[in-house]
């Protein structure tokens, strides 16, 4: 659901009521929080808000947000360029964090692309995951780097481009679309993998949505996957802290505790997680053998860009 910019915003005074909807649903709440990229709520109400990150400086913070370093800093106080060092929300300890920069992105615009169908039917998913479960590990030789946006840890390179390699007649749109699901599960898995070999941290379990991924990430990394009740995951974390700071809880471990949803277990299948890391082992050389023709395309796409 989108905001009606226009006229989506009802307020009393400075106080929002209820908002609307592009497809005309209303909600009406006592407390609402803008928690999207994109901010349409906070631009349409009139409230104050600033684009980007505001300096340490601004409020006397030390620690807020990325560390300074550009890389993020291990546990030995060494650069690393396998995370960046996020401080926890609720103060204790710090978030070594992965970032993919595509993910629901890329398989909305595939199957949007490529893929006859609705994505909003609520059977359209289930059907393709039917299809991709006919497919082999490995897509019948194909393999995908889902980098369309750039990439950020390991390799920080914003001229890294997604690329197909092993692509035949005898695929069909099946066959790239698991590609692209083992690519988010391949790319996940030994970034984690980097973590546990730089800080010797065991990462005991994930936390994901999406049946399909979630088993793939189960098997390739042989770890227990809890599938989470909401998709809303970023949104639900904001509303956790924007609680404790409202005064409802007493601290973030316990609006956490109070708001947090049901999970559902998936156990890894451990009969596929040696096929997934011989996987693994090739695609690690799909970014080194393309890296300089991916910025040379983009050197030269900006070049002549008309």
């Amino acid at each position: 659901e989108r905001l009606e910019r226009k006229k989506g915003v009802k307020k009393n005074e400075n106080i929002i009521k209820h908002i609307i909807m592009e497809s005309g649903i209303i909600f009406s709440a006592k407390v609402f929080i803008d928690a999207t990229y994109e901010g349409d709520l906070l631009a349409s109400s009139g409230v104050s808000y600033t684009v980007g990150r505001e300096s340490n400086s601004k409020y006397g913070e030390s620690l807020n947000g990325n560390q300074p370093n550009e890389l993020g800093k291990t546990l030995k106080n060494k650069i690393s360029k396998n995370w960046r060092t996020e401080i926890a929300a609720h103060g204790e300890g710090f978030i070594m964090e992965n970032v993919l920069l595509s993910g629901a992105l890329l398989v909305n615009w595939y199957v949007d692309q490529f893929i006859q169908g609705d994505r909003k039917d609520p059977n359209f998913f289930k059907n393709l995951e039917e299809q991709i479960n006919k497919i082999p590990i490995g897509s019948d030789g194909l393999i995908l780097q889902p980098y369309t946006g750039g990439v950020m840890d390991p390799y920080w390179d914003s001229y890294a481009r997604g690329i197909i390699v092993g692509l035949s007649i005898s695929h069909t749109p099946y066959h790239v679309y698991r590609s692209i699901l083992e690519g988010l599960t391949l790319d996940s898995v030994f970034r984690t993998q980097n973590i546990e070999k730089e800080t010797g941290i065991n990462v005991k379990e994930y936390l994901a949505i999406g049946p399909a991924w979630v088993q793939m990430l189960a098997d390739a990394s042989g770890k227990n996957v809890l599938i989470a009740d909401t998709v809303e995951a970023s949104s639900l974390g904001a509303g956790m802290i924007a609680a404790y700071g409202a005064g409802w809880y007493s601290s973030i471990k316990e609006s956490a505790e109070n708001m947090s949803g049901k999970t559902r277990l998936i156990e890894p299948n451990l009969d596929n997680k040696s096929k997934y890391q011989d996987l693994i082992n090739i695609y690690q050389n799909v970014y080194d053998s393309n890296k300089s023709i991916n910025k040379s395309l983009v050197q030269f796409t900006e070049k002549y860009k008309s």
